[in-house]
């Protein structure tokens, strides 16, 4: 009974949690409230507007010529889009005509996925496997000396990533 009660709540909690946070928003909209997660949200979408995206990335790149993320592994699906706006995205979807993103600069993630420990926050495993699908190889660079473990603890950590019969898709979630 307690499972085919625990069933059947799933859809209503989850509704309840949709229906708490459209709230949360309306009142924020309201008030004239928010918060830093509403600030990237709200760069995101105009970087992603088919009309004025890509003068937007035009007018941050100049500023800001190179990103460097570290512990890239912890950052989220908004905070990604941003950068890939900025630095990635040649033209935003959907943009017909106009200038695609221009200028010189980059941008270097720094991550490992075994220390992917943030969801609380928003971080998102995929996110991180999304970019690193998208480098090059040749601009993909592993570090070769560890300053913060020991050697065995590194083999270690490594041997069980190895043994993985999910191997080669270690990080999948459920």
């Amino acid at each position: 009974v307690r499972a085919r009660l625990a069933e059947q709540a799933s859809p209503f909690y989850a509704h309840a949690a949709g229906w708490v946070d459209q709230r949360i928003a309306q009142t924020r909209n309201l008030r004239g409230v928010f918060g830093f997660k509403d600030t990237l949200k709200h760069l995101r979408d105009a970087l992603q507007r088919d009309e004025t995206g890509a003068r937007l990335a035009n007018v941050i790149r100049p500023q800001f010529t190179v990103a460097l993320v570290d512990e890239f592994q912890d950052t989220d699906p908004i905070q990604y889009a941003i950068l890939e706006s900025v630095y990635i995205d040649p033209m935003p979807p959907g943009m017909k005509g106009g200038s695609p993103n221009i200028g010189t600069g980059g941008l270097i993630l720094i991550g490992d996925p075994k220390q992917a420990i943030f969801g609380f926050r928003g971080a998102d495993l995929d996110t991180y496997i999304k970019a690193a699908e998208g480098v090059p190889e040749a601009q993909q660079h592993t570090l070769t000396r560890n300053y913060r473990s020991s050697t065995a603890m590194v083999e270690a950590v490594n041997a069980l990533f190895e043994a993985s019969p999910l191997k080669p898709r270690q990080f999948l979630q459920d």
